[in-house]
């Protein structure tokens, strides 16, 4: 029983880094990791480029390089705080990314429909990656205290503490 000396470098595109180089090494080959790449395609960790090439044959102990992906290229994530959410998620699938999650929460600054911050928070994100939206519902409803029958001093008092600005209009009844 002859052992081989030469085999065929396997086709491993797409294929998880850590399996291929098993594959490899079962073959006889020794495994060089080049610069990994991004790829539209490629699944992050999955290898992009096999060299030697496919199908070419070498002596076993040879050395095969494999190209590993970052997976898709990081990209600007445009600016979508305090902007109206319809408009927001247009700017998003303009620029290839998916709209993920929709919360809401009461904001006493950012005007109801309006985006509060989105997530993740920084400046790029890989291209077609998914973001999560938090838009305002406007300032959190506060109960208005009942000052009917009080004196108009005491119902200005009242209403001043709790924050309430309070316009005074007399009218005769």
């Amino acid at each position: 029983y002859a052992i081989p000396h030469t085999a065929l470098v396997p086709n491993l595109i797409g294929e998880p880094e850590g399996r291929a180089t098993d594959r490899l090494t079962d073959l006889g080959f020794q495994v060089n990791l080049g610069d990994e790449r991004y790829s539209e395609v490629v699944g992050e960790g999955d290898v992009i480029r096999v060299q030697p090439a496919v199908g070419t044959e070498l002596d076993v102990g040879s050395t095969v390089t494999l190209v590993v992906s970052l997976g898709p290229p990081l990209v600007d994530v445009p600016p979508v705080e305090r902007k109206l959410l319809e408009d927001a998620e247009r700017l998003l699938t303009a620029e290839g990314f998916e709209v993920g999650d929709v919360r809401r929460r009461y904001d006493p600054e950012v005007r109801e429909g309006h985006v509060i911050s989105r997530s993740p928070p920084g400046a790029t994100a890989p291209k077609g990656s998914s973001i999560d939206l938090v838009v305002s519902k406007g300032p959190k409803p506060v109960a208005i205290p009942d000052v009917r029958g009080k004196t108009e001093d005491r119902a200005v008092s009242i209403l001043s503490d709790r924050g309430f600005e309070v316009p005074v209009e007399t009218t005769f009844s």
